[in-house]
């Protein structure tokens, strides 16, 4: 799944990181003002991120103290749980509430 990982930046230029479909679901005063590592997955195509993609996305970015700011069209319930782990802010247009197993049945249907 593609995705953009920006490393320690600024939290007034996370906004400007983003597509505009996504910044409405952003809620910039819950970031504060520390910088923080921001992983956005576009939201075109309407994919639901899964937790291995987080996964994926988390082994690329370097330990440190820096919260984690995830964005998206939608999250699976596994992909929130392991960014809910490491304390990390997830947004999303869309929370539908669909697992790991539903959204990859669906995928394998449609293709």
């Amino acid at each position: 799944m593609r995705k953009t990982i920006y490393q320690a930046i600024s939290p007034s230029t996370v906004l400007d990181r983003i597509s505009s479909r996504l910044r409405k679901c952003v809620d910039i005063n819950l970031i504060g003002n520390n910088p923080v590592h921001l992983i956005v997955f576009p939201p075109e195509s309407r994919n639901v991120v899964a937790a291995n993609a987080i996964k994926k996305a988390l082994s690329k970015l370097p330990i440190s103290s820096d919260r984690i700011v995830a964005v998206g069209y939608d999250f699976t319930a596994e992909a929130r749980e392991v960014l809910h782990e490491i304390n990390a802010l997830v947004f999303s247009e869309s929370s539908f509430g669909w697992t790991d197993e539903r959204w990859y049945a669906i995928q394998q249907k449609t293709k």
